[in-house]
């Protein structure tokens, strides 16, 4: 059964949208109600996808575009992926009774970028750039190898080892539960790789498994094949390996008799891996036979025991550490996901210590100024943290409509060699210009673009040539009422937000706005918080 972050990857692949998908994992996983369909939805919002959730009667079906993700009822619920509207019964027996009818389609916009999402997707790419190197440099190795020793036989036995460590590697990931596409592509939709992990015969004494087996055995198996390359000892070694061979292979017929007749499932990945073993026995054994056993001397036999053990204790402690931190995400999977709760927001946040945000007649006021939520934001300006959080402040109002900031600097009105005054003043100077010509739409964005240089340069001189005044108004009143609302606020740090007049909660950050935007327009909020706030304090 595939998990629901591998159903909206799947199905975002399809569509050619390219989402890192340890950034959609984590999307996904920190939405309070994963999994759900809301949780894809809200996902694909924080991604800036273009997206539509309908629900329709199962007459309307063959209209629908292919391919989306569907939710099956029953049995604890069953993510899919619909592919082809012809097939379902097939694909999926009993599908239109367990499917509500709920359909979810996302479009490729032209253009589309999402900067967290471009992060994360160059981090996979040097991931991958860096397996094809060491697969490079396995190949060489190999190349070298059979050139120097003149036998087929080592290079093959080399190739095949790093390929088995692969293997391993991925039905270990797939053991754990750790993200792999790669692991997902080979095991595809319809094998049951996981089911047939989970299965009796693949759980072993003392918490071990036969991924456990096979990382460890197959990593000694390539570091004693490359050590012997530089020994002398090749093909030494591979007579030793061809004896161990002889009793492996037994386990390979019985691993295929397991998923044939017991599990009655197909594992890709243990089926690779026995391919590889049947190959690697049919070039050892043959050989060893025809050229008669060579064992290894004391020495290189201490070495592969004690490699064995390297490779044993080491892997163990990487498996320990890989637990401990899936262990450690899906805790903190959890402890965000109840902090991108909305009612677990408003509770701390109405605990908060309130201030009057009222607003003036000459606010530096961006956005709604009408709409539910007002943020406000006393900073100073020539605060770094401020021009960060002004950053984050204009993404967030381009996603949401209907968010209001508000800018007040905090200032000493009555010192005028202060760089903070000066700048503020030359600031409200410009704007109070702007205000007795422009309409209120054109001087929000004249202040939006204020706003955005100042905190960009940071440097007065510069502000002052790219915005040199007309008029030098009188705005000494503006400052002193931004000073005693400043004190009054008792702003002790910048920069201070608030919303609806409450503090926002030191538990949270300007960042974990944008996860809860969506919810903060509600009448949750319009109830619990807009009316008391805004009446003052």
């Amino acid at each position: 059964m595939l998990s629901l972050d591998t159903v909206v990857r799947q199905w975002l692949s399809a569509l050619k949208i390219g989402v890192s998908s340890r950034y959609l994992k984590h999307l996904l996983h920190t939405r309070p109600d994963f999994p759900s369909m809301l949780c894809i939805t809200d996902a694909l919002e924080e991604l800036g996808i273009d997206y539509a959730a309908v629900q329709i009667e199962k007459e309307q079906l063959p209209d629908i575009p292919v391919p989306f993700p569907a939710h099956l009822t029953g049995n604890g619920g069953k993510w899919v992926i619909v592919r082809n509207r012809d097939d379902l019964n097939n694909q999926f027996p009993d599908f239109f009774e367990r499917w509500q009818g709920i359909v979810l389609a996302a479009e490729n916009t032209e253009g589309w970028s999402n900067p967290e999402n471009e992060r994360e997707l160059e981090k996979e790419r040097r991931f991958r750039l860096l397996i094809w190197v060491v697969s490079f440099a396995a190949l060489l190795f190999a190349t070298v190898s059979l050139l120097t020793s003149g036998t087929i036989s080592q290079a093959v036995f080399l190739l095949t080892s790093v390929g088995e460590v692969m293997i391993s590697w991925l039905i270990v990931s797939k053991e754990l539960g750790i993200e792999n596409k790669l692991a997902d592509q080979v095991c595809g939709a319809t094998a049951d790789c996981a089911g047939t992990f989970r299965s009796k015969a693949a759980k072993l004494p003392g918490d071990l498994s036969w991924g456990d087996i096979g990382m460890t055995w197959f990593s000694f198996q390539l570091l004693c094949s490359m050590f012997s390359f530089f020994s002398g000892n090749g093909l030494a070694v591979l007579s030793l390996f061809s004896i161990c061979a002889i009793f492996y292979i037994p386990f390979v017929f019985f691993s295929l008799f397991y998923q044939w007749q017991i599990v009655k499932k197909w594992c890709r990945l243990c089926l690779i891996i026995a391919g590889v073993l049947i190959i690697q026995a049919g070039i050892l054994v043959p050989q060893t036979v025809l050229k008669g056993p060579q064992w290894p001397g004391y020495n290189a036999i201490a070495m592969a025991l004690i490699l064995l053990a390297f490779g044993t204790i080491g892997w163990l402690c990487i498996k320990k550490l890989l637990v401990d931190k899936k262990q450690l995400q899906v805790e903190n999977w959890g402890l965000q996901r109840f902090k991108n709760s909305a009612d677990v927001f408003l509770s701390n946040l109405t605990k908060q210590r309130r201030v009057d945000i009222i607003p003036w007649d000459h606010d530096l006021q961006i956005g709604n100024s009408e709409g539910v939520v007002q943020i406000v934001v006393a900073c100073n300006p020539y605060c770094r943290p401020c021009a960060k959080t002004h950053k984050l402040l204009h993404e967030l109002l381009e996603k949401d409509e209907e968010l209001g900031l508000t800018i007040r600097f905090i200032v000493d009105a009555d010192n005028k060699t202060d760089k903070r005054t000066i700048a503020v003043e030359h600031f409200l100077q410009l704007v109070e210009d702007r205000r007795k010509m422009n309409s209120h739409q054109e001087l929000q964005e004249f202040e939006k673009n204020l706003l955005h240089n100042w905190f960009e340069w940071m440097d007065y001189e510069k502000f002052e040539q790219h915005y040199p005044l007309n008029d030098r108004l009188d705005v000494h009143y503006i400052l002193q009422q931004l000073e005693n609302w400043g004190a009054e606020a008792n702003i002790t740090a910048t920069p201070t937000i608030f919303i609806n007049g409450y503090e926002l909660p030191k538990e949270y950050s300007i960042g974990d706005l944008s996860r809860l935007t969506r919810w903060l327009g509600s009448s949750i909020i319009e109830n619990h918080i807009k009316h008391s706030s805004l009446a003052g304090v």
